[in-house]
């Protein structure tokens, strides 16, 4: 599965809101998931790949 997102990554300070580490820009993403499952069995998540 393909997922592609947009997202913030920061990290504030709780009493002042102040950034502490990151950025307010936003990064698009895309991942490739990797499922696999036993005949029968439940799916299971076996990788993740930044694409």
């Amino acid at each position: 599965m393909a997922l592609r997102y947009e997202s913030r990554d920061v990290t504030r300070e709780r009493a002042t809101g102040q950034i502490v580490s990151g950025s307010e820009t936003i990064s698009e993403t895309t991942e490739i998931w990797t499922f696999v499952r036993q005949r029968g069995g439940d799916w299971k998540l076996s990788a993740i790949q930044e694409a």
